[in-house]
């Protein structure tokens, strides 16, 4: 039968799939791929983690995590080796770098498709992963390099084929849960047990799982998969390296979470704070959360296994990390997938019911919202003055945008184009968000300092003055670790008490000596130019080169 000789309705729902495909392809290019390397690593959590993977493959050490020269124990291997996996591929790169995270986002949002497909709800599925490729702070967090991304990815992963098992009883489901749980466990350790244990006991026990198949999810083989996993590396790195056991589980990962941790190098917060977050992360599909309340839906959740699988995936995080005392604004996109499911499934209820109204006002109030915040940073100089002309390219597009939208939702008055004009303000905010990227990355990135001493200076040993984290894209981009003067880097404090640190920490005093035979240039902060001059004296050291975030400062 053709296409043509269809019924109606049968049209009608591959139209939609051929819509909704095409839509999803675009956009995980655009939101994942698209600009990933027009702008540089930057400095903090990025030049940290691209900087060990580069150390990871220039050593040939891929047992013991290196930064900067000296042992990094905060996270497991699993990140740092894909990205040196890239590096050997792609090269250092800030494409290379970037390009694991941004993958195990897309993959998130494949995994959802996959997952609602056999489970006969492609629909959700597909809208799901759209919603996720065109959510803001999803965006963001797929393109930096944290471990958070690709955790998620590893948790969805074990919750899909967890849920399959549960609803299947097919064992092969459960062992692909468990080898995704010992994933998640190398990316970011004991929290992957945590919440995907925590999750699935949840559910089953809501759902009032009889106790034969309760004892069933404790798999022998499962768990022997687990420990196949995770056990090697944790084994190894604790003959070789002293003290390793007490920092990376104890000091890590429980101290960490009652706030007992050493050093303090990480955010605390009141115990609403992932909320405005979730906000965020999910903008602009978050907006539509209160309609998940209301009583009609509420009705099908409570009839829906999945749905309540979903709310617990995301409310037992959350509850989790905001009664943490460690925080983190990217901790809580792990739950983003069943958020998305949620708001997918209201969606297409939405569609079914040919009810525009609810995606008509969501486009229509984000857009202008967008457009009125722009138009107030213009007016109020919000913006650095060379990023002025970005903003107004952006207003002028997104005014036309909007008007097209608006009068298109207005004729129509179909849910579905509603939702796709809705997604579609990704794309101007992706393009702003990588040229803003571009005008102020000698702010955000040392990659202009590295590249002005690579040419400048050929003979001169170059040390970093006290701050390490915020300059730690400058050693990505020069490509070898940097001596440091009176460290008070958190990051290194563990590998600055080891015995690779000899000949990579000084004292002031030490520098001093260094210098009188050895003369160097430094890398100072400007907010700390005063204090490095006065704990140098005698000598006397002048500025050779101003950047916005440091200086170059020689005797």
């Amino acid at each position: 039968m053709r296409l043509g000789q269809l019924p109606l309705h049968n049209r009608d729902k591959i139209a939609t799939i051929f819509l909704l495909a095409g839509s999803l392809i675009f956009f995980i290019y655009t939101a994942f791929y698209f600009g990933l390397a027009s702008y540089p690593i930057v400095d903090m959590n990025e030049g940290l983690y691209a900087e060990i993977a580069r150390e990871m493959l220039a050593s040939g050490n891929f047992l013991i995590p290196h930064l900067n020269h000296v042992p990094y124990l905060e996270k497991p291997p699993l990140l740092y080796w894909l990205i040196a996996l890239s590096f050997k591929v792609f090269g250092s790169s800030t494409f290379a770098a970037r390009l694991i995270p941004a993958t195990a986002g897309a993959s998130v949002c494949v995994g959802l498709i996959l997952f609602m497909r056999r489970l006969q709800q492609q629909t959700i599925g597909w809208l799901a992963a759209i919603i996720l490729a065109s959510s803001l702070g999803v965006i963001i967090i797929s393109r930096i390099v944290f471990f958070d991304m690709l955790l998620t990815a590893f948790l969805t992963f074990a919750l899909c084929s967890f849920y399959f098992w549960y609803r299947y009883e097919k064992s092969s489901w459960l062992y692909l849960s468990y080898v995704g749980v010992a994933l998640a466990f190398m990316t970011k350790g004991a929290i992957a047990i945590v919440l995907c244990g925590g999750i699935a006991m949840s559910f089953m026990l809501i759902q009032k799982t009889p106790l034969a198949k309760l004892m069933r999810f404790f798999n022998p083989i499962g768990i022997g998969l687990f420990l196949l996993i995770t056990i090697p590396w944790h084994v190894l790195a604790s003959m070789h390296m002293r003290g390793f056991a007490w920092d990376y589980f104890i000091n890590e990962q429980v101290y960490r979470f009652l706030n007992i941790r050493i050093p303090h190098d990480y955010h605390t917060g009141p115990i609403y704070f992932y909320l405005p977050r979730i906000i965020i992360y999910l903008l602009p599909w978050a907006l539509l959360i209160p309609a998940l309340l209301q009583r009609e839906f509420r009705k099908i959740t409570l009839q829906d296994p999945l749905l309540k699988f979903a709310w617990i995936w995301l409310l037992l995080p959350l509850l989790f990390f905001s009664l943490s005392s460690a925080k983190g604004d990217y901790y809580m996109i792990v739950s983003m997938p069943a958020l998305a499911l949620l708001i997918a499934a209201r969606i297409k209820y939405d569609i079914n019911q040919n009810k525009p109204f609810m995606l008509s006002m969501l486009f229509t109030f984000f857009s202008i919202a967008l457009l009125a915040a722009a138009v107030y940073l213009l007016w109020a100089h919000k913006m650095p003055i060379n990023a002025d002309h970005l903003l107004k390219t952006f207003s002028i597009t997104l005014l036309i945008y909007t008007i097209i939208g608006i009068y298109l939702v207005l004729h129509y008055r179909k849910p579905l184009l509603s939702f796709i004009l809705t997604a579609g303000l990704a794309f101007p905010l992706i393009n702003f968000y990588i040229q803003f990227e571009k005008i102020t990355q000698n702010t955000y990135s040392q990659k202009s300092l590295a590249g002005y001493i690579q040419t400048h200076n050929h003979q001169q040993k170059v040390f970093l003055y006290q701050n390490f984290e915020q300059l730690s894209s400058l050693v990505f981009f020069m490509q070898h670790p940097l001596p440091i003067i009176h460290s008070k880097s958190k990051d290194l404090y563990f590998g600055q008490h080891t015995p690779q640190a000899q000949g990579w920490f000084y004292s002031n005093k030490a520098f001093k000596h260094y210098q009188y035979e050895h003369p160097s240039i430094v890398i100072v902060r400007p907010s700390n130019l005063t204090n490095f001059l006065q704990a140098m004296k005698p000598l006397k050291f002048h500025i050779v080169k101003k950047f916005p975030r440091a200086l170059i400062v020689a005797d």
